[in-house]
């Protein structure tokens, strides 16, 4: 794609002959679907002290 778009590359291997690889765009599909996450309500389970509460001085 770089080639099309008029870019040049440099040949990390200059010694090892190289060939241009053609892709079909059917290869590339749409993104897997990821589940949305889903938070509980309330500490976890690691928090079971609730955070003390804020003087008028830390606001």
């Amino acid at each position: 794609m770089a080639i099309s778009d008029g870019r040049t590359i440099e040949d990390p291997h200059p010694d090892t002959p190289s060939h241009e690889v053609s892709l079909d765009q059917s290869l590339f599909g749409p993104p897997p679907r990821v589940p949305p996450v889903r938070h509980t309500r309330g500490p976890g389970k690691t928090h079971p002290i609730p955070p003390r509460k804020l003087t008028p001085e830390e606001y």
